[in-house]
């Protein structure tokens, strides 16, 4: 028997309520209630727990990330706030030469956003900028929101080897200028053409990847991820998986997980499903289980690449781009609804949504979702829309965080109207539907806490604009909470034991450094977890 008392906190047990201690054994919670009452229950050789008075809630539960990415990324540049195109070229020259091993063969990085320049020109970056870096080997760093990217003009040199280069020259997923040479601009399928430059990856490198970004997650008060890395985004789609497997049955991944998964087509997913059950993982871990199809529908707002029914206000004659044919997603979804498959879709743009609600509907016209099915990000949107969500019983993978990138780029990327009813997390979640958070890392950094700033305030890190954009969405710290917690545990069928700090459930707990329940807004910014408690044990504290 492995016993545990945590006491002397402030313990979440669900609005308005709190305990002081908590006992668990073998990794489930027994009985929650005072101090006096836990430590006088507690066996002789029970490990004791101080809290020193902090607040622990239920396990943070991120429900879209890339946790191998996040891994991948701690080993690259990190352009992610760079305030300038000067400040993105010295932050990859001090990484080269501080890791001269891992730049001998090219320079990666991710994060940059124009958006968020403060001083010098606010664009996105050219192979000329990125020259200034390194004209002997290649340079790719990808933009915020790892739908776009740019390389320098010895990558494009590389790629121009290639036989796939004249197509996406002609898609114009590798922009090109008006003398007909490439900016080092690449979009969607362009961005993932790059990595053909670079040396390929094994699945001993994508398993240590994600032993790396789980202890990272550990670090934030992650508990549980639902995490999308079984896909083109991160790498060949058996070799990513093999890593998974091997991350997750060699140990050293603190915490639990829940595997979005992509497959290449409709074929592709079929052909799987002839050699047994879906969820069927290969991994002896009980960390680890299968979870939802994943489809991609569209790109992103801050590269003009989500799919939207009306033209970019700031760039006539744009729409975005479509990831998936009509055709493909209704087939995806049909054979999903058949297999009694949970499917996840990456909607952005109001267009790629319209679609997908269409192929929902037609998968399940009874309306009652048994699968769960999900629309991830859900950011522009009509009310008429909105209202198909509700009547269609659709959960939400929610990124609120987004907020303090995306409102500036909101207001000149929509009209008024549409910016009123898109990003409408708080209303969704009053009408009854289960709206659940993450930040879709590396997208954003792996970190709860501008999470439920942004849920609560709606506003950017730096304040603007005051009282929050279109405000009515905001919600209170509770219902926050409760959407990175039991609300994410709803989304992976675990509502019944995880997600709450009750008798039963499963004993995942986050501590954080201050009383999040009452200290101001802009303090969730600095506030952070100070210990990670997975299956009862303690799996990280904060030095």
């Amino acid at each position: 028997m492995r016993q545990s008392a945590f006491y002397n906190g402030k313990i979440y047990l669900e609005r308005e309520r709190f305990c002081e201690a908590v006992l668990t054994e073998d990794g489930i919670i027994q009985k929650t209630g005072t101090t006096e009452d836990i430590l006088k229950e507690a066996s002789p050789d029970c490990e004791r727990v101080d809290l020193e008075g902090r607040t622990m809630v239920p396990g943070f539960n991120d429900t879209h990330m890339h946790l191998m990415s996040v891994g991948e990324s701690l080993w690259q540049a990190d352009v992610a706030g760079a305030t300038s195109i000067d400040d993105v070229v010295e932050r990859c020259r001090r990484y080269a030469r501080e890791h001269p091993e891992r730049a001998a063969n090219g320079i990666v990085g991710s994060g940059w956003m124009e958006d968020l320049f403060t001083s010098g020109e606010k664009r996105p970056l050219t192979r000329f900028d990125l020259d200034r870096i390194s004209t002997e080997v290649p340079v790719f760093l990808k933009r915020g929101d790892q739908h776009v990217g740019s390389g320098n003009s010895k990558l494009i040199e590389i790629l121009r080897n290639f036989p796939e280069w004249d197509g996406f020259v002609e898609n114009g997923m590798i922009e090109c200028g008006e003398d007909g040479e490439p900016t080092g601009f690449f979009k969607e399928a362009g961005q993932l053409f790059c990595r053909n430059a670079f040396p390929a990856l094994t699945a001993d490198d994508y398993a240590e990847y994600l032993r790396v970004g789980a202890q990272h997650a550990a670090s934030k008060g992650l508990t549980s991820v639902q995490s999308n890395d079984v896909a083109d985004p991160v790498g060949p789609y058996d070799i990513c998986f093999e890593g998974v497997i091997k991350a997750y049955d060699g140990g050293g991944c603190p915490v639990r997980y829940y595997l979005q998964r992509c497959f290449h087509s409709p074929d592709d997913l079929k052909a799987y499903l002839k050699g047994g059950p879906y969820g069927r993982s290969g991994s002896s871990n009980p960390f680890f289980r299968f979870g939802p199809l994943k489809l991609v529908c569209d790109g992103s707002l801050g590269g003009r690449t989500a799919f939207m029914l009306d033209e970019y206000c700031d760039k006539p004659g744009t729409f975005g781009m479509m990831h998936l044919s009509a055709e493909d997603l209704n087939e995806y979804c049909r054979i999903a609804a058949e297999h009694g498959i949970q499917v996840a879709t990456h909607c952005i743009g109001d267009g790629a949504l319209e679609l997908t609600l269409q192929a929902y509907a037609a998968a399940d016209p009874t309306g009652t979702n048994p699968n769960r099915n999900g629309i991830v990000h859900c950011q522009v949107s009509s009310a008429g829309q909105l209202d198909r969500i509700v009547s269609q019983n659709l959960y939400i993978l929610a990124q609120p965080v987004f907020l303090h990138a995306d409102i500036r780029q909101m207001e000149t990327r929509v009209t008024p109207e549409k910016g009123a009813t898109s990003y409408a997390f708080g209303s969704l979640h009053r009408r009854g539907l289960h709206v659940s958070y993450g930040t879709d890392s590396p997208i954003e950094k792996l970190d709860p806490f501008p999470n439920l700033y942004c849920a609560v305030t709606r506003q950017g890190f730096d304040g603007y604009p005051a009282g929050g954009w279109n405000p009515s969405e905001c919600v209170d710290i509770y219902d926050a909470v409760d959407a990175y917690t039991i609300e994410s545990a709803w989304t992976e069928f675990e509502e019944h034991r995880k997600g709450r700090i009750r008798p039963g459930y499963l004993a995942d707990f986050t501590v954080c450094d201050r009383d999040i329940f009452t200290c101001p807004p802009q303090e969730l910014l600095a506030a952070c977890a100070v210990m990670t408690v997975v299956d009862g044990k303690v799996v990280y504290r904060k030095e």
